[in-house]
């Protein structure tokens, strides 16, 4: 265990050699790619060949602390070793080791956006770091450092840890839960802040900041306790996870009248995001809701005296006989008290008459049987919890974007676009956009045109309709932020018809299904007249429901399509078209 550590004090000592060199370092980092292993990006924006040509010393620490394989860890580690004739041997584990984002591993921002003295005050503070103790933190240095662009306090103190993981301790998620649960609940905004969180937390837990970090680790994944994802995240014990399961069940009994058979009404599912969440729907209304930080989300009258304890997150807007309902957060003791069931009954009895004729809920796609057994039966729950949930793959479009366009205001040309197969969008005045190219062009003749409209937002809608919407990717027809009208496959590129009313912007939809369907309570379609949504779950999850969706075929693709028939098509002479194919060959 921690056969990490000598590796990296050997590094960051070395590192200190590369101040004003640190072109060296980026150097390295390419010669790594080029071996096949993968590293933190090397390619910039706004340098001569878009190339990187300095780094600080913690993104480069960072390019072996990334969420990739271990495999690749220890073959970036490996060869850094061979290039610095390293002592320390590979890392053989990498225990207690906080990791960046891959996608985001830099302390700074690109070249066209970074100030001269980003990286050499990044460099300046790494100094620091690795000669001082930690009583003797200069606040002020650290304080700078985080006024910078992309230097947020989490990254740099993982960095610091890089560097020196006896004497610094990160501020990461893991590490800062793990000291709340030893009484250190400090709020981390400053480098103030962290001077006086970093002895308390010494002080707390031994001072081995190492171990505090590998044991925050196994505190947050569940490791200690052996259970899976992701009840690793919501139970602390299995005594903890019998407790709060008791009461999901008890919400579930309620709902069905005692009955363990599942009503295809009700839901059980798990909602990973921002903060996971084990929820209870019936129809399409969330019920309950345990959240991973403890707290629990529950449906009462909104009207309720409840609400001043706890906070209010959503109403529906549905009234039922007169009488709101709204989603609340609150402490889980709440539901100790027999007034707190006494007040979901009321909700529950309104639910029953909401979805009194439905069949199913619009989330049944959504439903873990295994989530269903853990609640409903506890004999089955230690094996459950150590099993976890099984992976599912997010719903997709079968690679193809997937679209939202309003029809109008209201939906008043949905008949038309149904009639005439076509979808179309507003803002006439830009003229012909098949003209245009960049997302700046598309917003400079939404100034021209449209100087009322805001042309960053219109300017991007209008490239997305014109130049990135594909044929074969699937839009839907939406109806404001809580319908949809129905859906087609996009059939032909960008077209400008100027005599078309009252839209001249059109593309070719062949319209598949036009059953309206109503999105869940608890998700709001984009406001904006287009937009892309294949990378959004949760809207995703109710479409594939709703019109059990395949993924959209291929357009289909003339075989007997000449250069004559191009150059027909084409305003440029023969010769400028063989060059041009003879550059797509090449590239």
């Amino acid at each position: 265990m921690f056969t990490w550590i000598p590796i990296h004090e050997e590094t960051a000592r070395r590192l200190l050699e590369f101040k004003g060199r640190s072109k060296e370092l980026v150097e390295i980092l390419s010669r790594m790619k080029d071996q096949s292993l993968i590293t933190t990006k090397i390619a910039d924006q706004g340098t001569p060949d878009s190339l990187l040509h300095e780094i600080d010393p913690f993104s480069f620490l960072a390019n072996f602390n990334r969420g990739t394989r271990d495999s690749n860890r220890q073959g970036l580690w490996r060869m850094l070793k061979e290039e610095w004739s390293l002592t320390s041997d590979v890392p053989e584990d990498f225990d207690g080791l906080p990791t960046a984002n891959a996608q985001n591993s830099w302390l700074m921002p690109y070249a066209k956006d970074r100030s001269p003295e980003h990286v050499p005050l990044l460099w300046e503070f790494f100094e620091h770091i690795m000669s001082t103790e930690t009583e003797s933190l200069d606040v002020g240095l650290m304080q700078r450092c985080l006024d910078l662009p992309q230097v947020g306090l989490a990254m740099l103190t993982m960095g610091m840890f890089w560097g020196c993981p006896k004497k610094w301790i990160a501020t990461d998620g893991k590490n800062q839960g793990f000291a709340a649960t030893k009484g250190v609940q400090q709020k981390l905004k400053s480098a103030a802040d962290y001077a006086a969180w970093l002895p308390a937390v010494r002080r707390v837990t031994g001072g081995d900041a190492v171990d505090f970090s590998r044991q925050a680790h196994l505190w947050a994944t569940g490791e200690a306790n052996g259970f899976g994802t992701p009840f690793n995240g919501f139970f602390s014990s299995i005594d903890d996870a019998g407790r709060k399961l008791d009461v999901l069940r008890q919400v579930i009994d309620r709902l069905q009248n005692g009955s363990i058979d599942r009503d295809a009404r009700l839901v059980a599912t798990y909602r990973p995001s921002k903060l996971p969440q084990l929820r209870v729907i019936f129809g399409n209304w969330a019920v309950f809701s345990l959240r991973e930080d403890g707290t629990i989300v529950i449906l009462l009258p909104d009207d309720d005296e409840l609400f001043g304890r706890g906070t209010k997150t959503s109403t529906f807007q549905e009234p039922i006989e007169g009488i709101t309902y709204s989603l609340g957060r609150f402490a889980m003791d709440t539901m100790d008290e027999p007034a707190t069931w006494q007040k979901m009954e009321l909700a529950f009895e309104a639910l029953f008459k909401r979805f009194s004729h439905w069949n199913k809920s619009n989330y049944s796609g959504n439903h873990y049987p295994e989530l269903y057994q853990l609640i409903m039966e506890p004999t089955e729950r230690p094996r459950i919890l150590r099993e976890g949930l099984p992976e599912r793959a997010t719903p997709d479009s079968g690679g193809k974007a997937v679209w939202l366009i309003a029809p109008g205001e209201g939906g008043d040309l949905w008949k038309e676009f149904q009639a005439n197969g076509e979808a179309s969008i507003g803002w006439n005045e830009t003229g012909d956009l098949s003209q245009l190219s960049t997302v700046e062009d598309f917003r400079e003749a939404v100034k021209d045109g449209h100087p009322e409209s805001g042309p960053k937002k219109v300017g991007k809608m209008l490239h997305d309709f014109a130049v990135v919407m594909a044929p074969g990717d699937q839009v839907f027809a939406k109806l404001g932020t809580k319908g949809v009208l129905g859906y087609g496959v996009v059939e032909s590129d960008y077209i400008f018809d100027s005599d078309a009313e009252p839209f001249v912007h059109l593309r070719k939809v062949k319209w598949q299904d036009t059953t309206p369907c109503e999105m869940p309570s608890d998700v709001r379609l984009p406001i904006q007249t287009l937009s892309r949504v294949d990378k959004r779950p949760e809207v995703m999850e109710v479409l594939n429901e709703a019109y059990n969706l395949a993924p959209a075929p291929p357009p289909p693709v003339g075989s007997t399509y000449t250069k004559a028939d191009a150059l027909a098509d084409l305003f440029m002479p023969e010769t400028q078209l063989d060059d041009i194919i003879e550059l797509l060959k090449r590239k």
